[in-house]
């Protein structure tokens, strides 16, 4: 089962993620989920 949970926050991205995952992507929203191994994934949203 798939764990989907949204994050909306910008400073959350910012401390948590690489910055070079953020370049160009201050308009769009990304989620994460756990896969069917437990490891967290993200995908991006336009």
């Amino acid at each position: 089962m798939h764990i989907t949970f949204w994050i909306f926050c910008q400073e959350y991205l910012i401390t948590y993620l690489k910055p070079e995952a953020l370049i160009g992507s201050t308009s769009k929203m990304r989620f994460f989920h756990l896969n069917d191994k437990g490891v967290l994934e993200s995908s991006t949203v336009f």
